[in-house]
């Protein structure tokens, strides 16, 4: 005999009655799979998070690499809110024997696979510093500063460019740029700058953070690739 307590008092039951085991265990486990819902639904409401891991390698070089889509991913790993939505990656650079490796930001590059846009990284004086960027319903391009980047035909790459294979075409993005030459310095430049990865010759590991900008909602993890071409040679790293 079993006895089961409900909101309007407790019943009593049998292996005979209509409401058997057979029905409890209905009523648990529906209770069961809310208990699980709920969890969800919370993480849900919390904002999705956008990560992935990826590493690759050659004969010089190892790379190990997180990719953080989402605000909140971006603002944990750099200890501050960057003020704008970008795409932050984790790296951990790695040379093999007695290689000696010129590490450079614009190394990298990173390319979307959705729809086939390309940004190198940015440099920290781009997302907080006198001269940032303005986001438009456009696209971006990069602030004025010192660079390695190369270009092509005028356009840096860490703005927007074609699209690649049968991907649809980057939008043409408007190039502004907000002067705030008058107004003190972004606390956040000086994070900005900490947590980046340094530039330097490597003969070991250097670990840091890279940071990028593509146009309109980010994509998938799972399409996004990182290229390294350098002195090192070329790596790709897709994540997963």
């Amino acid at each position: 005999m079993v006895l089961f307590g409900s909101k309007v008092g407790l019943r009593r039951f049998s292996a005979n009655s209509s409401y058997n085991i057979d029905g409890a265990s209905a009523v648990y486990k529906h209770l069961f799979t809310i208990a699980l819902a709920v969890p969800a639904f919370l993480l849900a409401a919390s904002g999705k998070r956008l990560i992935g891991v990826g590493q690759m390698g050659n004969d010089v070089v190892d790379i190990a690499a997180t990719v953080l889509e989402d605000r909140q991913s971006c603002t944990e790993a750099i200890g501050s809110d960057p003020g704008m939505d970008i795409i932050v990656v984790k790296l951990r650079f790695h040379v093999k024997g007695d290689n000696k490796i010129s590490l450079w930001k614009d190394d990298f590059t990173l390319l979307s696979g959705k729809d086939g846009q390309r940004s190198q990284p940015l440099a920290p004086s781009e997302i907080a510093g006198h001269m940032s960027l303005i986001v438009t319903e456009n696209g971006v391009r990069s602030a004025s500063g010192p660079s390695h980047r190369p270009s092509f035909g005028g356009i840096g790459l860490g703005g927007q460019m074609g699209g690649v294979g049968n991907s649809a075409p980057a939008t043409q993005a408007e190039a502004k740029i907000e002067d705030k030459s008058q107004e003190p310095e972004n606390p956040v430049l000086a994070v900005l700058k900490e947590k980046a990865i340094p530039e330097k010759e490597v003969t070991d590991s250097e670990e840091g953070l890279l940071y990028f900008l593509l146009d309109g909602k980010p994509p998938k993890p799972k399409e996004l690739t990182l290229i390294y071409k350098s002195s090192g040679g070329r790596v790709l790293l897709d994540f997963k």
